[in-house]
């Protein structure tokens, strides 16, 4: 299970869930800005679902989980979160949250709450001050949307740093997020930044018969969505 489910502290814990060493190594991560870089498979999606339900779970927490496009994020991050992958069960469990749909707010009993938005609604983000900004597959969202999502995380609550924690796939060497991290082949990160780096070999959950299949790709696709470069 996901969440504590006896006593006062009902805040989510991966205690009892496997999760891969740079999934955990994310979660731990404190800098400003949190950047889960890696190929397909790499389980970037759930470490973002975690670090995003564990920091909702600190009382007077407000964390958003935002995609470029509201549809894109319903029907792929929130079903993750809410439902499950696969033979995966839900990050969130069930009884643990009140969901409200209509204002896309889900309240963590006992702890915060999360805003779920799509980036191509701003009304959705309104003059809401966040703890922490938490965007699915970021290498779809621009400069822009990163920096007016910094100017958002400004709520102060003890003992929770403010963030902007992103997952994705890698772009190409010229995208903001190369730069930033210091992806880009002979480029460094910026301060405050930091980047782990996956590729699907690391996950252990995953068959031999995948990894064989994907293996097979040529080129770029194969650095890209194999290797994570």
């Amino acid at each position: 299970s996901g969440a504590a489910a006896t006593g006062e502290d009902r805040r989510v814990t991966t205690r009892d869930v496997q999760l891969l060493p740079k999934q955990r190594q994310f979660l731990r991560s404190v800098a400003p800005n949190n950047l889960y870089s890696g190929a397909v498979r790499a389980g970037k999606t759930v470490a973002l679902c975690w670090k995003t339900c564990i920091r909702a779970s600190v009382p007077n927490s407000r964390e958003a989980l935002v995609r470029k496009h509201n549809v894109t994020l319903k029907a792929t991050t929130l079903v993750t979160l809410l439902q499950g992958d696969g033979m995966n069960p839900p990050i969130l469990p069930p009884g643990s949250y009140d969901w409200h749909k209509a204002d896309q707010v889900i309240s963590l009993h006992g702890g915060g709450e999360i805003v779920y938005f799509g980036l191509d609604d701003v009304q959705k983000i309104g003059s809401r001050s966040l703890t922490g900004a938490n965007i699915d597959e970021a290498v779809e969202v621009d400069e822009g949307d990163w920096d007016m999502l910094q100017t958002r995380v400004s709520l102060e609550v003890p003992g929770l740093p403010q963030q902007v924690n992103g997952a994705c796939n890698p772009g190409p060497p010229g995208h903001f997020l190369a730069q930033r991290f210091g992806l880009a082949l002979g480029q460094q990160a910026q301060p405050d930044h930091e980047s782990i780096h996956t590729h699907s070999a690391e996950n252990s959950f995953l068959t031999r018969a995948y990894l064989d299949r994907i293996n097979r790709l040529k080129g770029s696709m194969y650095e890209r969505l194999v290797r994570g470069r």
